[in-house]
């Protein structure tokens, strides 16, 4: 769903609302999950692996609903958005109490909450009436934007999951149990980080065509507004007592203690960089968004792992915040770079 929402969705959020563009969006985003689903069914048929064999068969309906819940909530009808996550949080609720009353295996828990999603998902398509025909329709700067974006994802995804992988390698796996367990926790900050670019997009691409300096304004009211939100939280959660830790996290919590600063100053950091990120793809700049990834992408599998061997996982957690706070000055100094040569060249046609 990541690539789908990086290639597709952000790319219609930063086109400005146009029902045009929305359907040809969700043409473009149910075509890449049919063939994502596809590859992943012949693989589930294969290794006889049926969890990704339910993956695969859910996959369109699931990109239905994640592509029209975060249009409709950045753009369209918030409201719309709300019953659709609404009702797939009853579906998985009621199916979580049932197994926790009786004995239901783990496969079927796991195919309720990926079918009922994609049931919903394919409710919301037909009462939306979304094109039924999937397509990728010939348009060259939405097709650029896209492949862009994709590759863009999958170095930010790719560079996160070599730091953990060499991590585990070479420092062991209680390191990376200590990051993920502080991930755990941290975890309702990194849903902000998720969702803020997206909700950014619509707004920024608004501001910018009102002028530069009020898109510099706005985008200066939404790291404000998202900073103001996620620094209370931050606190609450480095606040937690250690008994209440313990009993959320076992034995593990005395590892994970110590990283909880260092992680949340990288989750908001994160949650800062993400405006400037939307603001990249509210312009369509897709190779200037990849240069910056693979900048940071490159040094930061290197870093952490030297941080972590000098200092365990302590010193890896300190060197990941530093450097996502490294990564924050670098999008924002793109950006504003961006913004200004709007600025210029309104001038010279003014």
């Amino acid at each position: 769903m990541g690539l789908i929402r990086a290639a597709v969705t952000e790319t219609t959020l930063s086109l400005g609302p146009s029902k045009v563009d929305l359907h040809n969006g969700f043409q473009r985003a149910i075509l890449i999950s049919l063939v994502i689903g596809g590859v992943l069914i012949i693989g589930g048929l294969i290794t006889g692996m049926n969890f990704v064999l339910v993956v695969g068969i859910s996959t369109p309906g699931l990109a239905a609903l994640d592509y029209i819940r975060v249009t409709h909530s950045a753009m369209y009808r918030p409201m719309a958005a709300l019953w659709l996550g609404l009702a797939w949080t009853i579906s998985v609720f009621a199916i979580g109490v049932t197994a926790l009353l009786v004995r239901v295996e783990p496969l079927t828990v796991f195919a309720v909450w990926s079918g009922s999603g994609a049931v919903i998902g394919l409710v919301a398509w037909a009462l939306g009436r979304f094109p039924l025909r999937p397509l990728w329709r010939r348009n060259e700067r939405d097709t650029r934007a896209a492949a862009w974006f994709s590759v863009d994802y999958l170095a930010g995804s790719g560079g996160s999951l070599v730091s953990t992988g060499l991590l585990g390698a070479v420092l062991g796996a209680s390191v990376v149990a200590a990051l993920r367990g502080a991930g755990t926790v941290l975890g309702p900050m990194n849903l902000l980080s998720t969702t803020a670019r997206s909700l950014a997009l619509p707004y920024l691409t608004r501001a910018r065509l009102r002028g530069a300096a009020h898109e510099v304004r706005s985008a200066a009211l939404i790291t404000s507004a998202l900073m103001l939100a996620v620094l209370p939280l931050a606190a609450i959660l480095l606040l937690i007592p250690d008994a209440f830790g313990a009993e959320l996290l076992g034995e593990s919590w005395e590892v994970v203690a110590p990283v909880l600063a260092p992680l949340a100053i990288e989750s908001a950091a994160a949650l800062a960089g993400s405006v400037a990120s939307a603001g990249h793809r509210s312009k369509l700049a897709g190779a200037r968004a990849l240069t910056l990834r693979l900048t940071v992408g490159i040094v930061r599998p290197v870093a952490v792992v030297a941080a972590g061997t000098a200092a365990g996982a302590v010193g890896a957690a300190w060197m990941m915040a530093a450097i996502s706070v490294l990564n924050v000055v670098l999008w924002w100094a793109s950006y504003w770079q961006l913004m200004k040569s709007d600025e210029k060249a309104t001038a010279r046609v003014s």
